[in-house]
């Protein structure tokens, strides 16, 4: 049994995820927490206090609430808001961590304002 004391990783279930650590990241979860990490679904909006509890954040695949149902709005909605992507940049800025996943249509598009704001 692995001592449960790595970083915290917490992984995005709140924006339609399309892994979460309950379904298609199950093995991922599964691996981390075999090497130590306290794994959390993370079911809440990005704020800085949310964002206190993690180390680690996972997001993979985000979609808009209007997309979640397969029947795409184009373009594709932003999966977060303009508050929710500021308080990730800042948490970022002051040590987080973050594993940023957005494969292709309509995901990519979903975290656009992510990547745009990171970069910067």
């Amino acid at each position: 049994m692995p001592l449960v004391q790595g970083p915290i990783v917490c992984i995005d279930a709140a924006h339609q995820n399309f892994h979460t650590p309950d379904n298609r990241f199950y093995a991922f979860a599964k691996l981390l927490r075999a090497d130590g990490y306290v794994v959390k679904a993370f079911e809440q909006t990005f704020s800085a206090e949310s964002l206190k509890q993690c180390q680690i954040l996972v997001i993979s695949n985000p979609l808009n609430q209007i997309n979640a149902g397969g029947n795409w709005r184009l373009p594709t909605p932003s999966a977060f808001t303009s508050a929710e992507i500021q308080a990730v940049k800042t948490w970022v800025a002051n040590g987080g961590k973050l594993f940023l996943i957005a494969d292709h249509m309509p995901f990519c598009w979903s975290s656009a304002g992510f990547r745009k704001s990171l970069r910067n």
